[in-house]
């Protein structure tokens, strides 16, 4: 049975701050990271950062030291990928998304297993493993 169309629900919780761009940095690598364990070679990422889905298609130069860094490990990820495409959708489009980010800073206990929670210890341009995903 093939993942084709299968969508996932997953929700991150920082243990650390983070800009809007680094957050949406550290979704983007924590999405290629399941992909790729989950041996998908084809994924259409939709972000709600018109910046970094500029940056990660090679529109915008990224200009900071640490989005830099965040850009180079996306890149370096996406060749993990037959075909990946970045789609930038307006945050107030993307109601899910928006959903998953008010309950990852909420506590857990009512949530079911269909939602993966992953916290994030330390930003991914520290350290290359994170946390491994619990189910709470």
């Amino acid at each position: 049975m093939g993942l084709e169309g299968t969508k996932f629900m997953y929700a991150l919780k920082f243990e650390f701050t983070a800009t809007n761009n680094e957050a949406e940095y550290e979704a983007v690598i924590a999405r290629l990271r399941i992909a790729k364990e989950t041996k998908i070679e084809e994924i259409t990422d939709f972000i709600d950062s018109q910046l970094v889905a500029n940056q990660v298609n090679g529109l915008y130069e990224a200009k900071h030291d640490h989005t830099r860094q965040y850009l180079q490990i996306t890149k370096d990820m996406l060749k993990n990928f037959r075909h990946l495409e970045v789609q930038y959708i307006r945050r107030s489009q993307n109601k899910k998304v928006d959903a998953l980010s008010k309950l990852a800073s909420l506590t857990f206990e009512h949530l079911t297993k269909k939602v993966l929670v992953e916290k994030l210890m330390k930003k991914s341009i520290y350290e290359k493993q994170v946390a491994e995903a619990t189910a709470e």
